[in-house]
């Protein structure tokens, strides 16, 4: 029995809300984000700009200013309650910036071997049902113009192990 992801309207809305706060980012071209064979995420969009999208995410959302707990840093912190799809709302939130900004570089980082392994295995489950869900889109003749070849082919890899402390 193969494992099925549903997607909730509040994920959907949570991968969203994290788009929104770069909107206005240049799309990454393969010539502008490329340096000595290195393909990079480039962000140009000025922190002015973030700041005014977080703050009509936050007006568009309702949340009250002094809750939010705004600074000037650039740092987002997305919190959600256990068993709330966590993992899949960000590699969603992974695929809308590819697919959106061409950001090619994420590095996700886990606690244990057992929460990878979990993640891992949602990976392999979302990037099969992209895939077929691509397939489909194309076959209704959906694919996004801006895309074509240029379809997100997902991986995973790399791992770290802390050294052995003898």
């Amino acid at each position: 029995m193969e494992l099925k992801l549903e997607e909730q309207s509040y994920q959907r809305e949570a991968v969203d809300t994290v788009v929104r706060l770069i909107e206005g980012q240049t799309r990454n071209t393969f010539d502008m984000a490329c340096s000595e064979g290195v393909r990079s995420n480039i962000f140009t969009l000025p922190s002015e700009y973030i700041h005014e999208n977080v703050l009509a995410v936050i007006e568009g959302d309702g949340v009250d200013k002094e809750m939010a707990s705004l600074d000037q840093t650039l740092d987002f912190c997305i919190e959600m309650e256990t068993g709330t799809g966590k993992t899949l709302v960000y590699l969603k939130t992974i695929y809308e910036l590819y697919r959106q900004y061409t950001f090619t570089k994420f590095i996700i980082l886990v606690p244990s071997v057992a929460i990878k392994e979990r993640v891992l295995s949602t990976f392999e489950v979302f990037k099969r049902q992209q895939a077929l869900e691509s397939r489909d889109d194309f076959r209704r003749g959906a694919a996004s113009p801006n895309h074509g070849d240029d379809a997100p082919i997902l991986q995973c890899g790399g791992s770290y192990s802390q050294p052995d402390p003898a």
